[in-house]
């Protein structure tokens, strides 16, 4: 004959809040029982961290539910209960925290900064430098800001097309291309493995559609009362330079803003343009006038100390500012909808023209791409002379137009 004895649990008094605040930390950390496994850890540095102990298949486990006193005795006893409730299901608290933590891993490896900056990468090696330039600009000013932080599994249209609409007010061209990255963003995710397959955007019609149009520019009578405006432009200095800079070379506005010192040659009064920034993939020689000069010395006392002639704020030794600082300074001017940074190409090409200027030599200095590659090398060569002469009289044109002088076309004179 024998006898079954069952022990009996520990009776635990639960514990109340003047207990939990009178506890004192000892050497070690010690344990304080509330009862159904719940307890209150006490560090010897005084912190408080309550967990709960459970049996699961005769493994002990432990789970942290929170800080004290954050975390009040009352809500430490309704999460412990949760838990409990959990373990009731058949379901492990801590594999699913565990399970829970990889999936929060998951999103913050996967958002859309991280792939688009991927994809980005993965890119670089069929793009042209202008091409990469404009998708990094479009990237860092509006993508990655407005859409950055969100996951790229679960990114949205609605959430996608909101951004657009921004960018839409400001500059239908650019919420265009926008529009044409985030798309191409996806289709990597889903190639990829980090977005469901077949969870495309959907962004037909997002977009109003883009009438093709020339760039807004300034007629000759408009011209000096926006140069005495740029004058008093309280911007930064550099961005005021930039832009008489493109009136004055006219070149695109891209190719104004990766300016760098190492393409000048101040003696020989020229700025030689690789290829590679060209967007017609062709060296480029721009004469410069002594007002171009002047401003180059400027602009030098202000940024000489980086390879860009405008640089960036944040990172002015690696990186150029952005292009579309020119707009935005245009705008901040008052001349939204009247003048682009781009149009003072127009401008230049149109009023040339009025003076008297052969076409041709207009065309090579505005880089503008030659069907004839036997033609192009001898325009290149044939025309600087010209081309020189146009510049320096352009510049004396502005500086005239500027003060209110009477002026005389190139033809007629």
């Amino acid at each position: 004959m024998f006898s079954i004895y069952f022990q009996m649990p520990k009776r635990v008094v639960p514990l109340t809040d003047i207990k939990i605040k009178k506890a004192k930390p000892g050497p070690k950390p010690r344990r304080l029982f509330d009862g159904g496994g719940l307890h209150l850890l006490i560090n010897p540095d005084g912190s408080k961290y309550w967990r709960l102990k459970y049996l699961l298949h005769g493994k002990e486990k432990r789970i942290s539910l929170g800080v004290y006193p954050k975390v009040t005795l009352a809500v430490a006893r309704d999460l412990a209960a949760k838990e409990r409730h959990k373990l009731m299901e058949g379901i492990d608290p801590a594999t699913e925290r565990k399970a829970h933590k990889r999936t929060k891993q998951d999103e913050i490896a996967n958002t859309f900064k991280t792939v688009a900056l991927e994809w980005y990468k993965h890119k670089l090696k069929i793009w042209s430098p202008a091409t990469a330039r404009k998708v990094r600009e479009a990237l860092e000013i509006d993508l990655i800001p407005s859409l950055g932080n969100n996951s790229i599994s679960t990114l949205t249209t609605p959430k996608v097309v909101d951004v657009l609409h921004v960018i839409e007010t400001r500059s239908p061209h650019m919420a265009d291309k926008a529009r044409q990255y985030c798309g191409a963003i996806i289709r990597y995710a889903i190639l990829t493995g980090k977005r469901e397959e077949g969870r495309l955007l959907d962004l037909r019609g997002a977009l109003n559609p883009l009438v093709e149009s020339h760039f807004n520019t300034f007629s000759e009578k408009d011209l000096p009362g926006f140069m005495k405006k740029l004058d008093t432009y309280k911007g930064a200095a550099q961005t005021k330079i930039a832009i008489k800079l493109l009136m004055h070379t006219f070149v695109r506005p891209f190719e104004m803003v990766g300016a760098q010192w190492s393409e000048f040659n101040l003696d020989t009064a020229g700025w030689n343009i690789s290829a590679d920034r060209m967007k017609m993939r062709h060296q480029h020689i721009v004469p410069l006038a002594k007002q171009v000069m002047k401003l180059l010395q400027e602009l030098h006392k202000l940024n000489g100390y980086s390879p860009f002639l405008f640089p960036s704020e944040r990172t002015p030794l690696s990186k150029s500012m952005a292009r579309d600082t020119l707009s935005k300074a245009l705008r901040s001017m008052g001349f939204q909808g009247l003048a682009t940074p781009h149009g003072f190409r127009a401008m230049a090409s149109t009023m040339l023209n009025e003076m008297g200027f052969h076409p041709d030599v207009i065309e090579r200095q505005l880089a503008h791409k030659e069907p004839n590659k036997t033609r192009a090398a001898y325009n290149r060569a044939q025309y600087m002379t010209e081309r020189t002469k146009m510049m320096q009289h352009w510049a004396d044109y502005l500086d005239k137009l500027k003060i209110g002088a009477k002026v005389v076309n190139f033809k007629k004179a």
